[in-house]
């Protein structure tokens, strides 16, 4: 008896349906984004939420993909995004808040007094 080498195929331990790595790699289609401006952003929210219009009308008004649209408002919903207000900014004030107790101790011995201290503690 000989013993002869039968080259092993790779594809018959895989699952069935699989495809080899390679495949994939070149099956992979890179998609296209566009960048939609905050402007754009803006309105569509606010003609949504405020005048109750419907997201694909709009989409459609500001060619935009309906499923971007879609994404733009869950995302304004979910993460509660703030767009920048220029008109609206105010400058922080600051007030110190600190109090002072005063803490008065008197050493009393036969009716006189020996020692007299005043404490000063700040609290918050």
């Amino acid at each position: 008896m000989s013993l002869t080498k039968v080259p092993i195929n790779e594809n018959l331990y895989k699952q069935a349906g699989s495809q080899p790595l390679q495949k994939d790699a070149q099956q992979l289609i890179k998609r296209e984004y566009k960048m939609i401006s905050k402007e754009k952003k803006k309105q569509l929210i606010r003609t949504v939420l405020q005048q109750k219009c419907k997201i694909k009308r709009i989409a459609k008004d500001l060619k935009i993909n309906y499923a971007t649209a879609k994404t733009i408002l869950h995302n304004y919903r979910k993460k509660n995004i703030q767009f920048e207000q220029n008109e609206n900014l105010k400058q922080a004030t600051y007030s110190n808040k600190t109090k002072f107790s005063k803490l008065n101790l008197k050493i009393i011995l036969n009716d006189k007094v020996v020692k007299e201290q005043e404490y000063v503690i700040t609290t918050f």
